[in-house]
């Protein structure tokens, strides 16, 4: 299997996970996750207006320029996928209802296994490079 289809099947997994967890949680989970839609960026900070969408969506198209050119002969490059999964995933809540569902609390945050993704793909390239 390619780096390429590796990457899509990973980037595709990440989008899957959290929209059905997503649908899971909103539908009425068991209590211990706690649903919030959040308008904010990464850890609740929120932005005035609709600047959480004019920072990140130029930010994931750079990111996904990168990640095609610059990564895809790297070990990186499945960490590259998670990012860009996660990314594509909460741009899509973004753009169908102008928020996300946040329900993973870490206590020091709330978060969809979208963030997780992008944190654990910018992990895989840190140590990676």
């Amino acid at each position: 299997m390619t780096a390429n289809r590796k990457g899509l099947i990973a980037a595709l997994a990440v989008v899957a996970i959290d929209q059905i967890s997503k649908i899971w949680v909103t539908a009425g989970a068991p209590a211990v996750f706690s649903a919030r839609e959040t308008a904010g960026i990464v850890f609740g900070l929120d932005l005035p207006g609709t600047w959480d969408f004019y920072i990140v969506a130029p930010l994931l198209l750079a990111f996904i320029f990168l990640h095609i050119r610059y990564l895809r002969d790297s070990p990186a490059y499945l960490g590259g996928a998670f990012v860009v999964g996660g990314a594509v995933s909460n741009l899509a809540d973004r753009l169908a209802g102008g928020t996300v569902t946040d329900f993973l609390n870490f206590g020091f945050t709330t978060m969809n296994f979208a963030d997780l993704g992008i944190f654990l793909g910018l992990g895989i390239i840190l140590y990676r490079l």
